[in-house]
Formats: C-alpha cells, structure tokens, sequence
C-alpha cells in the first residue's frame, strides 16, 4: 500500500511542476468501492461511479484477475491451502457500462466538464460449494485515469 501511495504521489508532483494549468477530477460513487455477492451462481452486485474533471481525460478499467478485454475475470482465495485438491475460485464476468464502452483494459477519451458515469455489474459463474476450500474470494478492480 505503502508504494502505491508513493506512485500517486510522485505522479501529482509531476503534474504540478510540468503542468501550465491545474486540473482537478472528482469521484464518487454509491456504494462503499465494494462488491460483495452472494456465493450462488448467476448472483449479482453493481457498482455505480462518477467523474468529472476539468480537463479532458481517459479512463481505463481493468481487474487484477481480469482474464480478457470482455470483462472476464476470476475471484480467488489467496489463502487457500495449497495442499487441497478443492478448488480456490470461482469465475466471475464483469460488464461495464456508461461512458467508457463496454471494454476492459481500453483507455478512452472523455470530454471535460461533463458528469460521467460508469456501472460494473459483477455476475458469478458456476458455483458448488462443495467443491470450493471455505474463506474469502476477491479480486481487485482497477480504474485508471490520466488527465
């Protein structure tokens, strides 16, 4: 966490010093930036999300588990033991929608000054309990933007 803080940081400071104008982005969205589902198949959660800016920007979605640019994904249980011959996830889709299109892992140019939404629609895949180890399955969604 500690290097990431770094990273936004040093990234403010470049475009403080190399930049003729400050821009500013508000976000906001209406949940807690969490999705929790339930552990049935076909269950879902959405995440809405707002941003506007003062300049023009691009935004990118992308997941830590994300398997293509359609928004497949797969939750996993990191602490899992690693003896067991159950398994440690479940696959998930991801559909996005709003202003960005509908495509992972793609930047696209947004116009400033506009209020800008996007919804991730979290579905899981296939579930049997049985077969899954028992603790917590995540994966971590990514929104970059670049103004």
């Amino acid at each position: 966490m500690r290097k990431l803080f770094l990273k936004i940081v040093l990234t403010c400071i470049s475009l403080f010093i190399y930049s003729d104008a400050f821009a500013a982005c508000t976000f906001s969205d209406t949940g807690a930036g969490m999705i929790r589902i339930q552990p049935t198949t076909g269950s879902t959660s959405t995440l809405q999300i707002r941003v506007k800016c003062d300049t023009d920007f691009n935004i990118r979605f992308s997941s830590q588990n994300l398997l293509d640019y359609s928004g497949q994904s797969v939750l996993k249980n990191e602490t899992a033991g690693r003896y067991t011959k159950l398994k440690n996830s479940i696959s998930v889709q991801y559909d996005l929608s709003g202003n960005a299109g509908s495509q992972w892992q793609v930047a696209k140019q947004q116009q400033k000054n506009r209020q800008h939404q996007y919804i991730i629609i979290a579905r899981l895949g296939m579930v049997n309990i049985a077969n899954l180890v028992a603790g917590d399955y995540k994966d971590q969604i990514n929104i970059e933007v670049d103004y």
